[in-house]
């Protein structure tokens, strides 16, 4: 595909396109309603805080390296294991796509029954004929992102706005006596695919700038502020869903604008996601075009969407939240090490890389289980594990290691 070039404002309007997804505002609800306002704002910063502090750096590798995600990490893992992680990152996208079609489903039908109108709509057919529509928007590439997202930002704003307005004023005592690790990983979990596949998206920033000051917009402002809505939705009504919250007591019009809302704040955000399962699939189908590879993740991730995915929405969030930390952590320490040490990773260091990831994502899982611990946050104990390990891992002197780097520096 034709490299584009586009400033932060063009890279962060398809980004806050996306941003503003059902997922994203619903974490921030569920958070709301089970924490209160007060611990729910607490875990939002920290989890936010986690992710700034990730996209920096990520934005930068993505400037300089002018690839998409699983090819970047090619150069941290070896080139034998660029099929496995354009594996991991399709389905991930595939997933992300299943959950939020299921989601956006429901939601056309919960509105149907709060605004009481009189039409049965099959929730498994609802979710093919939209699956299908979005998979043929999505082969326009990129450029369709841009037109989507900026038709369907507006409608957006206004919905949110309109229901923070009219939401009751929530209570400001607190419906959890503590703060609870996995809402904070929940937050992580929701959001770090957006960070660690920030290279398919920002690779097109015209300058380094240009890549800083989207990231630091969309994590550091854009997320957080819907999060929050969300929040304060969930804290007004916690006994409600997040469409009733939406609508809130409003008329027939407020619920055909929800409607709209619903069906653009997903149909944006799973257009993303196709584009990325597209352009990160390339090493699975390099001989399919494009087109292909969108009309086929879409065509799956559809018939997945009807096993209800969505009723697995924690559980798939903890395990994507660990594994893709311990993916950006094992990347990124290893590109800062590229840069202090000035040397690039030989095949034994790369697969030495790929035992500390898979060791790292079984410690951040048994971390949720309760067995050991370093922070009592399976996400951060899976980044700081792989982190550690691969700093470690560089200062090895493996007599291979050093002949491997003789034997290239010959060549």
């Amino acid at each position: 595909m034709k490299q584009i070039s586009q400033n932060w404002r063009q890279i962060l309007s398809i980004q806050i396109g996306g941003a503003i997804c059902l997922p994203v505002i619903m974490i921030g609800q569920m958070i709301g309603s089970e924490l209160g306002l007060k611990l729910g704002f607490v875990a939002l910063g920290i989890g936010n805080a986690f992710l700034l502090a990730l996209s920096i750096p990520m934005a930068i590798i993505s400037y300089k390296k002018k690839k998409p995600t699983s090819e970047i990490t090619q150069s941290f893992f070896g080139k034998k294991t660029s099929k496995l992680f354009s594996v991991i990152f399709s389905i991930t996208m595939l997933a992300w796509f299943s959950v939020q079609l299921n989601l956006i489903s429901i939601s056309i039908i919960e509105v149907i029954t709060l605004m009481h109108l009189n039409i049965h709509v099959n929730l498994i057919l609802l979710n093919i004929v939209l699956g299908s529509i979005m998979s043929v928007a999505a082969i326009f590439g990129i450029k369709s992102l841009k037109v989507l997202a900026s038709l369907s930002v507006p409608i957006l704003i206004g919905v949110l706005v309109y229901a923070t307005i009219s939401a009751p004023l929530p209570s400001f005592t607190m419906s959890s006596t503590s703060l609870k690790m996995a809402s904070i990983t929940t937050i992580i979990g929701a959001n770090i695919v957006a960070v660690i596949d920030m290279p398919t998206y920002f690779q097109y920033a015209k300058s380094k700038k240009d890549s800083l000051i989207a990231s630091l917009v969309l994590f550091g402002l854009a997320l957080p502020i819907l999060e929050c809505v969300g929040l304060y939705l969930g804290a007004s009504v916690p006994k409600g869903s997040l469409l009733t919250a939406l609508i809130a007591n409003g008329s027939a019009i407020v619920g055909i604008f929800v409607g709209f809302f619903v069906i653009f704040a997903g149909w944006t955000t799973n257009n993303m996601n196709l584009y990325s399962g597209a352009i990160n699939s390339r090493g699975i189908f390099p001989n399919f075009s494009y087109k292909v590879r969108v009309l086929l993740i879409g065509f799956i991730a559809t018939i997945a969407s009807c096993f209800s995915l969505i009723n697995h929405l924690s559980i798939i969030l903890a395990i994507l939240g660990v594994s893709l930390s311990a993916i950006g952590a094992v990347c990124l320490t290893s590109y800062l090490m590229n840069f202090f040490l000035k040397s690039e990773l030989v095949k034994s260091q790369q697969t030495l890389n790929l035992i500390i990831l898979l060791f790292s994502i079984i410690f951040g899982i048994s971390t949720s289980f309760g067995l050991f611990t370093l922070t009592y946050l399976d996400v951060l104990d899976a980044f700081l594990i792989a982190s550690i390990l691969t700093i470690g891992a560089r200062f090895i002197p493996y007599k291979s290691i050093k002949k491997e780097r003789e034997n290239e520096t010959a060549i």
